[in-house]
């Protein structure tokens, strides 16, 4: 007992030796000198191999959750000592200049998990109280020297509906993805229906409009794009970084075909199930023309000026065109119904036809005229769709399209601080700089004969410049503006040349082709408003605009056509310019709350904890395809030393 009286501390020591340990913390944290992880933080960043420093909460949730690690003993940005100086304390959250488009609320839950688990993973960060990150930037476009930022943030993007502005029109034309395959099946939906439709109309039926049914259809296009990111602070005020997306895409797209006898007027032509009962109309009308030729000659040799030359001469000349006109009919694969208006007209022209011919005294013409005798069915209208001997050979990928996760067009950026007024207490400031980025062609182009891909970047390479400026006004209120001009580089891509008011271009359209994309510009205008210390509201609107793009037929212009497939219009790459130039204008709100955190361990305090909100919508464009998108942003952002001030 005397022993263990013996060894206990007095007071005085107790107090001396938490005071000793208290000024030795201190002493570590002003030199700035990384000494302690949270409880999870550590474990975490152990398990990355990465050395442990002070770790400061900045929580965001909603469309910018961003975790970091601080360098610095205290946090950046919290008006606490151990920051880079020139860090301002004002700043409003940080709106990404690159982000996609996106969300559009779906009709039926089905692509949801996706943006669900875009928000649940930062929510279980939240949950779990780590305290793990720093105050961030709000452009987050440099890095302090000597520390390197890892990015990993989730952008999920939708739209079922997009801007389209076609030939001259004016204005903002809104239609849905799905369309152009909603509607009367006829020559704007499948070509080769315009010159059967123009046969029938010489062959005795004027005003005959070809329809094989309607079709109706729902797409809606999706995306998750992850554009990992590293940046590396080779200055205070230089920071060079690569971004690599990966992008996984998905398509709903459900298409419907209905045919019946009050809707639809054209069929499979009887030839392709059974030539030989063409060949042997044709053949009889043929001879039977013939026939009446040799009539009407002896008839006009005898009295030139007789009217009964006359009305022999314009008889053949009407066999002559309605002969023409059936044969270039069955050329194709449609033929009028037998019951529909321009059936019976034909059965009616070829029963005058016989009249004439009989009183003539010339025989041998066929009795009627082969027609479809079948309704088009489901099964039907996809085989034309996707066979190439139908002249189309799309691909129709119905229900969900998932290609699967895919590259996208990786990046190469520096950026620099020109000009920083102001302090970390000043209320007033103004922060400049400037940045270069070039874009690789590591992406893939979408598959021209798809109805639903949408590529993954263009496969030929840009080079940007931008400019920023962040203004704090004073009395808690800033504004934030930026300018970027891209100059696209030319490539070489796959398309099809036609034009694009028909739903399906044909297949001997396709070809590679030079192409130079038109440079592009956008401006960003976002005002900022700190409602209370915690608190910050914004508001900010995009414009994006972009040139017109130039085609040419390349020297390899790519594989041969199917022997199988019919002959058709040749590409024309003149008709790819005409809408090629667009703009659009998109909304952003936000909202963001910070906190104070403390360390679990020894109550010291800590950095911000920061929740925010994004959202942004286009609200207006033009040109061929623009999506009409919403977007909604998760990201975690890391940071950690490479390398030490001497």
């Amino acid at each position: 007992m005397r022993r263990g009286v013996e060894a206990a501390p007095s007071r005085a020591s107790t107090v001396a030796s938490t005071s000793a340990r208290a000024r030795s913390r201190a002493s570590a944290e002003r030199s700035a000198t990384p000494a302690r992880c949270s409880a999870v933080g550590g474990p975490l960043l152990g398990a990355l191999g990465l050395q442990a420093p002070k770790l400061r909460a900045t929580r965001s949730f909603g469309f910018g959750v961003i975790f970091r690690v601080c360098r610095y003993g205290v946090c950046p940005r919290t008006g606490e000592s151990g920051g880079p100086p020139s860090d301002p304390s004002v700043y409003p959250p940080r709106i990404d200049a690159t982000a996609p488009t996106a969300l559009h609320p779906r009709r039926r839950s089905t692509i949801a998990p996706a943006a669900t688990w875009i928000a649940a993973v930062p929510l279980a960060f939240v949950a779990l109280g780590i305290d793990s990150a720093a105050a961030q930037e709000p452009y987050p476009f440099l890095v302090p020297r000597g520390s390197a930022r890892l990015e990993i943030p989730g952008i999920y993007s939708s739209h079922s509906s997009r801007y389209r502005t076609l030939g001259d029109a004016d204005g903002d034309a809104l239609e849905d993805l799905g369309d152009p395959y909603t509607g009367a099946v006829g020559p704007t939906v499948f070509p080769a229906l315009a010159g059967f439709e123009e046969a029938v109309r010489r062959a005795g039926q004027d005003e005959y409009a070809a329809t094989l049914g309607s079709m109706g259809s729902f797409m809606e296009r999706s995306q998750v794009r992850v554009p990992f990111s590293i940046d590396v602070g080779v200055f205070d005020w230089l920071t060079a970084g690569i971004v690599v997306p990966a992008v996984h895409s998905e398509v709903e797209f459900a298409l419907h075909f209905d045919a019946d006898s009050a809707g639809a007027n054209a069929g499979f032509s009887p030839g392709l199930a059974d030539p030989a009962s063409v060949d042997g109309f044709l053949d009889g009308l043929g001879s039977s023309i013939g026939e009446f030729d040799g009539y009407r000659e002896g008839v006009c040799t005898a009295d030139p000026n007789s009217s009964e030359c006359a009305g022999a001469t314009a008889a053949l000349e009407g066999a002559v065109t309605f002969q023409s006109a059936l044969t270039a009919m069955y050329g194709t694969f449609f033929a009028p119904l037998e019951w529909s208006e321009a059936g019976e007209a034909l059965k009616s022209r070829l029963a005058e036809l016989a009249t004439i011919f009989g009183a003539a005294g010339v025989g041998g013409l066929p009795g009627s005229v082969p027609l479809a005798d079948e309704l088009l069915v489901r099964a039907d209208f996809l085989e034309l769709i996707s066979n190439p001997v139908h002249g189309i050979g799309a691909t129709t990928p119905e229900g969900r399209w998932r290609p699967g996760w895919r590259l996208g067009d990786v990046e190469l950026r520096v950026n620099s601080r020109l000009y920083d007024s102001g302090g970390d207490a000043d209320e007033r400031g103004i922060e400049v700089g400037l940045g270069t980025l070039v874009r690789l062609p590591t992406g893939v182009q979408a598959d021209p004969a798809s109805l639903v891909d949408v590529g993954t970047g263009d496969d030929q390479m840009d080079i940007e410049v931008r400019g920023w400026l962040n203004a704090r006004l004073g009395g808690g209120s800033g504004i934030w503006a930026g300018y970027r001009h891209g100059v696209q580089l030319g490539g070489t891509t796959i398309r099809r040349a036609f034009d694009p008011s028909f739903t399906f271009a044909p297949l001997s359209t396709q070809a590679a082709l030079e192409w130079d994309p038109g440079d592009y510009r956008v401006v960003d205008l976002a005002p900022w408003y700190r409602v209370s210390g915690s608190l910050t509201l914004l508001a900010g609107y995009r414009h994006r605009g972009k040139g017109p793009d130039s085609f040419a037929l390349a020297a390899d212009a790519g594989e041969e056509p199917s022997p199988d497939a019919p002959q058709g219009p040749p590409p024309d790459p003149e008709i790819l310019v005409a809408n090629s130039e667009s703009s659009s204008g998109r909304l952003l709100l936000g909202i963001v709350y910070n906190r104070a955190t403390t360390n679990p361990e020894d109550g010291s305090r800590g950095g911000p904890l920061e929740i925010r909100f994004n959202y942004r919508q286009v609200v207006a464009g033009s040109g061929l395809d623009v999506p009409k998108s919403r977007s909604l942003e998760a990201g975690f952002r890391f940071y950690a030393d490479l390398w030490r001030d001497m």
